[in-house]
């Protein structure tokens, strides 16, 4: 047998255990209790370092978890504090959105109440608190469409008070606004429940509604017949005859109602409303306190005053007035010592139109005042005319408007006047109606204390018709009074007149103030006059208004006695020149003439 090589009975180690050890010698060659001891040693010693290196980065770990505790813990904190902060934020705008909302509250609100306010001032009268006439015309289209949808009618009534500018210019516009109010109430308690039938809004009835001054227009709809519309008006027309309580007066102001049918008068609004209006002129005309129902005749009669109103003011343009005299005598000796100017118009269409066709249409129109002032400087030239001709010297009177008075232009007028013609003031006499004193007795006597300082006379014409109070004449300025012809006329009839007449002549005796009595058209009513003591006569009983030439020829004969001119005026002449009268007038024979008798009356309404 072949023996063993000795070292081969050593234990064997491999050599990847070895490594692993991290022996660095040849473990082969060490004796196997050292290598294990030296392998366990250098176990031990790498798994102390590993566990001093696991202990150093646990460490590490653990201080950076510390530091991140600590840095979740402040942010936690911050956290909190920032909801903190954001809760009071949150109350903050809560609160601020709370305030925004009651603001805005309140703006909607002011607005809503501004808008609701805007509205009735646009919709509403601001003195009555009726509908006004916006309001009315927008209920007028629906209720004519609805009219005309189910085949139905519509009225509209259009209610004045008689007289309310005598009682505005009277009693003041306090005291007439306070009646408009009372007026506008006993309207809306008239219209009966079954009456209104206006469109409503919110449910306040609006058929009442104030679209003028002193006008008012009820409105209704689905009418059964005329006559309950009559009905409707008549009961209107009785609840105004009694009187208003107006600042511890008593006013009495009746109603003119006129009436317009859909479709009868009128398919639209306006038209609805201007018919209306033309039916209660109509029953102004026909005495006031009264109801008239629209016809078309009724819108004729308007056409034909506009007519007159264009007609007039192409008058004024083109120069067509003329003026005519009337003669006043002295009583007693029928001595001519005055005439009265007396405007007419030479219409290309009508011929002589006497003034009372077309006076009232031009004291509407805004006319009057330059119509006065023209004839003023007319009769002012021609008394001029008259002295340089040789003629004797008479008073020329001349008619004055109120609406001259309230224009302010009449004292500027009289001044102008007689300066530029250079005639004597003192022949120069104006004449006022007794009304004008009553709309504003301190601003009328002022402007005729003004003109009476010229040297101009001052008379009251129509005394007696108006609101005459015979303490009046110891306030006014005036030189003379005019007894109206309506007492004049029926002097020899009725004793009522005979002692007013004589009343007035009394008085005006005792305040040292002449009368003039005009409308003298018989010798009885001459000779009771001259047996009152009536201080001079005027009237066709001595001559009608006379043209100019005429006039002059009057002048120099210089005497009239009654009737002594009958048959002597010719009732027809060619149109003559609107020149002056020179010195040649006074001269030819007496043939007298007068385009007074040709006077053609404009009738601007029917009967």
């Amino acid at each position: 047998m072949t023996p063993q090589n000795p070292d081969l009975r050593k234990p064997y180690l491999p050599l990847g255990l070895l490594t692993i050890a991290g022996a660095g010698t040849a473990w082969g060659l060490m004796n196997p209790g050292d290598a294990l001891g030296a392998f366990t040693a250098s176990a031990l010693a790498a798994s102390v370092t590993a566990a001093l290196s696991f202990y150093s980065s646990l460490r590490a770990t653990r201080q950076e978890l510390a530091t991140q505790t600590d840095s979740a813990q402040s942010l936690a904190n911050e956290l909190v504090d920032s909801r903190a902060k954001l809760d009071v934020a949150v109350r903050s705008h809560r609160q601020e959105l709370d305030s925004l909302q009651a603001q805005l509250q309140v703006e909607t609100t002011r607005r809503e109440t501004a808008q609701r306010l805007a509205l009735q001032t646009t919709h509403n009268d601001a003195l009555t608190k009726l509908p006004n006439r916006t309001r009315l015309q927008e209920d007028l289209t629906k209720a004519l469409a609805a009219a005309e949808r189910r085949a139905g009618k519509v009225a509209v009534m259009f209610v004045d008070l008689d007289d309310f500018k005598r009682i505005n210019d009277t009693l003041g516009h306090g005291i007439g606004d306070e009646l408009l109010t009372q007026a506008a109430a006993r309207l809306s308690a008239c219209v009966r429940t079954e009456d209104d039938v206006a469109i409503n809004r919110g449910g306040e009835p609006s058929s009442v509604a104030r679209v003028g001054g002193d006008e008012f227009v009820l409105l209704f709809r689905d009418v059964a017949d005329q006559n309950a519309l009559a009905a409707v008006a008549q009961r209107l027309i009785d609840a105004f005859r009694a009187p208003f309580g107006v600042s511890g007066y008593k006013v009495q102001s009746s109603i003119s109602v006129g009436i317009a049918c859909y479709p009868r008068d009128g398919n639209y609004g306006d038209t609805l409303l201007k018919h209306a209006d033309m039916a209660m002129y109509r029953a102004k005309e026909e005495g006031k306190d009264g109801f008239q129902f629209f016809s078309h005749a009724m819108s004729a009669a308007a056409s034909r005053r506009l007519a007159v109103e264009n007609g007039l003011r192409k008058a004024l343009e083109n120069q067509q007035f003329v003026v005519h005299y009337q003669p006043k005598v002295e009583t007693g000796t029928n001595r001519v010592i005055g005439a009265e100017a007396l405007v007419r118009w030479r219409s290309p269409m009508h011929g002589l139109v006497a003034p009372a066709s077309f006076i009232e249409i031009a004291e509407e129109a805004g006319l009057i005042a330059h119509i006065g002032e023209w004839v003023l400087m007319q009769a002012c030239r021609q008394q001029r005319a008259w002295q340089e001709a040789g003629l004797p010297s008479i008073q020329m009177a001349v008619n004055v408007s109120s609406m001259q008075f309230r224009e302010d232009h009449l004292l500027t007028a009289v001044v102008t006047a007689v300066k530029q013609t250079g005639i004597d003031p003192k022949l120069l006499q104006l004449e006022v109606t007794e009304n004008l004193f009553m709309k504003n007795m301190n601003a009328a006597r002022n402007t005729l204390e003004c003109i009476r300082g010229l040297g101009a006379t001052v008379a009251i014409d129509d005394f007696g018709t108006g609101y005459s109070s015979f303490s009046y004449l110891r306030q006014l300025p005036v030189d003379s009074v005019k007894i109206d012809r309506s007492f004049v006329q029926d002097l020899g009839t009725k004793a009522d007149d005979r002692e007013i007449t004589r009343a007035i002549v009394n008085l005006a005796r005792t305040l040292g103030v002449k009368t003039v009595a005009e409308g003298v058209e018989t010798k009885q009513q001459a000779e009771i006059l001259a047996e009152m003591g009536c201080n001079e006569m005027q009237g066709f009983l001595y001559a009608p208004p006379v043209d100019a030439n005429t006039m002059a020829k009057i002048l120099k004969i210089g005497v009239i006695p009654p009737d002594s001119l009958a048959g002597k005026l010719a009732p027809f002449m060619p149109p003559t020149s609107s020149a002056l009268t020179s010195g040649d007038a006074a001269q030819g024979s007496f043939d007298l003439h007068s385009q007074a008798t040709l006077l053609v009356p404009i009738r601007v309404s029917d009967s």
